[in-house]
Parts: C-alpha cells; structure tokens; sequence
C-alpha cells in the first residue's frame, strides 16, 4: 500500500455517501459507502430555521423552496430522507473518516456571517468521537479558519474551486493551519505532481474533487494525493486494493 504524508493510504472519501448508488446524504448512502469499503465519508452540513443542523448539499428543495427558512418538522414531512449531523454520525463507524463540509455561500439562503454555524457543527464533532478521524472543509475560508481557531486538534481543509489561483489558495490555506487543500479535480489535469509538491512544500495534503473515473483515482493517488472523494465508493476502493 502507498503511504502519504501523513500515514497510511491513500483514503477514499464517499461523496454524500455513496451517492452513485442511493440519495446523495442520506442514511442508505452512508450505510453503502461503509459497506464498499471506504475510508471515510463526506457529507455537507446546514441549518434548519429552528436551529438543527441537517445534512444536504443544496440550499433549496424543489418543493420546500429554501432549507433555511423551513422547520425541520417541515423538512421531514416533506422529505424523509434528509437526516440531521447527528443520526449521520449515528451509522458511521468509530473506525471511518468523517469530512464534514459547511455549506456557507454569501449567495445562498441561509448565510451566516457569523459563523455559528461552525460552532454548532464543531460542538457535534465533537461529542461524535476522536477527533483524529474528522476533517472539516469549506469553500468560505472565514468558516474553516473560524473551525482552526476553535478546535486546534480538528483538521481542517480549504476547499478549492477550478478558478482559484493554487498559489493563493495554498499559502492561505498554509497561513490560517489547515492540514490539506481539497481542490477540484481540474486542478490536476496537467500536473498533479507539481501541485502536489508545491502543496507539501506548505505543509498541505492534497485532497481531490469529484474523482470516479478509476484511471484517473489511480493516477492521482500515484502523484501523492492523498484522498480523493468519489460518488462510487467501491471503484475506489477497488483502486486503493491494487496498489
């Protein structure tokens, strides 16, 4: 097996679960990701109105309009599938990843500039388990680096889109502490193995985004990326097998 920087690996991170073969977040979606063998889970974190935090990729429903402004009563008769953090973390064994990702876009309903958010979802981490096996992502670098200051001993990563500067995006990430830099699969199109220098020089693990085709989960692992989240969990542990 290669090894990272950081211990054995690489992982494999399940998308919202396994979500090639179930509803992205939900409950069957974790339980199949776990039963395929991957490393550890991915899931995206918001809030209800009434203060729960509940596991859903987008902002809005089709038919509720957006989550923010609904109960989680009003969520559940509605749709039954959304769970909240706390039963995910029910059905994740002790012994798998957790990547926790905030939601927190300026552009989206349910904004918090605050960042209580991060707070609330630290707190829940924390009552989950060793916090060796949780990393916590965003694309709002305020949120991660609010979850760096508040719980020292939690990972944390900054989530990079395709459009964003590498160079920016790993020194900043390697000013505020983060321990990797989760960057969009486009990033390491022409050369993962530069990227991935250039982010281990900073002290950076490179973690990638949304990777399923398993040529190309191979070829990143053997550059040194670390992790990499997929929607099909089981390809990727197929990979991780052969090396």
């Amino acid at each position: 097996m290669l090894r990272t920087p950081y211990g054995p690996g690489p992982l494999v991170y399940a998308h919202r679960g396994d979500s090639a073969h179930a509803h992205d977040n939900s409950i069957e979606a974790f339980t199949l990701a776990i039963e395929a063998g991957a490393d550890g889970i991915e899931t995206d974190v918001r809030r209800s109105s009434d203060g729960h935090l509940i596991l859903s990729h987008d902002a809005t429903h089709p038919t509720l309009g957006a989550l923010s402004k609904c109960t989680l009563d009003e969520i559940r008769d509605m749709d039954d599938r959304i769970p909240t953090l706390r039963e995910g973390l029910s059905v994740i064994p002790r012994t798998t990843f957790v990547n926790v990702e905030i939601k927190n876009h300026r552009m989206e309903p349910g904004f918090d500039a605050k960042r209580t958010i991060v707070d609330e979802t630290i707190a829940e981490l924390e009552n989950y388990d060793d916090s060796s096996r949780i990393l916590v992502s965003s694309f709002d670098p305020f949120a991660v680096g609010r979850a760096r200051q508040i719980a020292p001993a939690v990972a944390t990563g900054l989530l990079v889109t395709g459009h964003m500067l590498l160079g920016v995006a790993t020194r900043w990430a390697r000013r505020a502490g983060h321990k990797t830099v989760n960057l969009a699969a486009s990033h390491l199109v022409e050369d993962p193995r530069g990227v991935v220098n250039m982010a281990e020089a900073r002290g950076l693990g490179v973690v990638a985004w949304t990777i399923d085709d398993p040529n190309e989960i191979e070829r990143l692992f053997r550059h040194g990326v670390i992790a990499i989240v997929t929607n099909d969990p089981g390809a990727g542990r197929a990979v991780v097998d052969s090396l």
